[in-house]
């Protein structure tokens, strides 16, 4: 045991309720997802010797060293996006953050109150990251966020920059040589015509992963409604068919699905079984519903909880419905070649003479051989498991 170490915390936690956390034993400091781009001086202040300071987060007196320091408001003004250099490395796929907070405001949600509203990374620093990771040698790029579909909308209108996600995402591919660039969760209302016509002209070449991922959280209208979502089962159902359409039958389309809501009926969930079963879903994210202290969910489930055995029934049924859309998805893709890039392989695959790699449309694949991280080329699959995993070889691309 270090005593003269200290625990500083941060996250949501921290953000929500600061000074319960700091009430726990042995807590140095709290610094909520407001102050976290003031954190490197904030430890600081907790290390021997000189004392650096900035404007920002001033020097804690000596007497309140002892006690527990808060740093945690409602203004979000010192919590940055972070723009260190994103480079291929352990993670072969890294996660371009260009997008935190969310300025919505569903009933279950606590994300606007511990990340504030939605906050955009500025298109000229989101180039630079690009460029850095190309000429670092990486192959494809996530861009992640909060509420991803709702970039740009906090920035200043300028001339020649991008307004919007799909004006981003059309820059990137026709202005860098970024091999592959993917999307990560994007709601509903947010894949706009122009966002899907993007599938369709950069989706053959694999320039832009086939792949799209729409929380769905429930295919009950009502429930919908309680949750305070944007959109109706019929909108999604439509946001489904047209991204299909847009980058044909190997689109990877996947799902968040909430169980549990208060007061969700067996009809109620049974029109989300139905839904998802109708659509070309080719897998789910399930979990059940989880009460937020200070939000309208809290006390709708004080209100209207749904009994614990109907939930755990429920997720078994969409697990069930899970399993079987993701088998019934990757057997179409049994004897065919695929964009692929290889990834590190895990101990056991390397330990086992096996290599990893991920189809732009996002299939694990358990290679025969060992292959190096990080090149782009093409993935046979040629074996579909009971456990639904596949099996396949890889051959890389041909370079000039």
């Amino acid at each position: 045991m270090n005593l003269q170490a200290r625990v500083v915390v941060t996250g949501c936690y921290a953000q929500r309720a600061p000074e319960e956390v700091a009430a726990l034993p042995g807590v140095s400091a709290v610094v909520g997802n407001s102050h976290k781009g003031l954190l490197p001086s904030i430890l600081q202040q907790f290390l021997p010797g000189p004392t650096a300071t900035t404007a920002a987060a001033p020097v804690i007196p000596t007497a309140q060293l002892a006690a527990t320091s808060i740093w945690a408001d409602d203004a979000f003004a010192h919590s940055a996006l972070e723009e260190a250099q994103i480079l291929p490395g352990h993670q072969t796929r890294p996660n371009l953050k260009i997008q935190e907070g969310c300025s919505n405001r569903c009933t279950f949600c606590v994300i606007p109150a511990t990340r504030g509203n939605s906050r955009s990374l500025g298109a000229e620093k989101i180039f630079a990251q690009v460029q850095g990771f190309v000429a670092a040698g990486g192959r494809e790029l996530v861009f992640s966020g909060i509420n991803l579909g709702r970039w740009g909308r906090d920035l200043a209108a300028e001339p020649d920059q991008p307004a919007n996600l799909a004006d981003l995402v059309r820059n990137i591919l026709t202005t860098t040589a970024l091999p592959r660039l993917r999307v990560s969760s994007i709601e509903p209302m947010d894949w706009t015509p122009d966002l899907i016509q993007l599938l369709a002209e950069f989706g053959p070449t694999a320039r832009l992963a086939r792949h799209a991922h729409l929380p769905l959280q429930s295919g009950s209208d009502s429930v919908l409604r309680r949750m305070h979502r944007r959109y109706r089962p019929w909108h999604y159902a439509e946001k489904a068919t047209q991204l299909r359409a847009a980058a044909g039958p190997a689109l990877c389309l996947g799902a968040d699905v909430m169980v549990g809501f208060p007061g969700e009926s067996d009809a109620e969930f049974r029109e989300t079984h139905d839904l998802l079963a109708a659509l070309p879903i080719a897998y789910l994210h399930l979990f059940p519903f989880s009460p937020r202290p200070g939000t309208p969910g809290w006390q709708l489930h004080q209100d209207s909880p749904v009994p614990h055995l109907a939930v755990r029934q429920r997720m078994a049924a969409l697990e069930a419905l899970a399993r079987d859309k993701a088998r019934a998805f990757r057997a179409t893709f049994v004897g065919q070649s695929l964009p692929a890039v290889t990834l590190n392989a895990s101990p056991t695959e390397a330990a086992l003479g096996h290599g990893s790699a991920l189809t732009d449309n996002f299939l694990p694949v358990t290679l025969c051989h060992p292959a190096p991280a990080n090149q782009l080329g093409t993935v046979t699959v040629d074996a579909l498991n009971r456990d639904n995993t596949l099996n396949g070889y890889f051959i890389p691309a041909q370079t000039a």
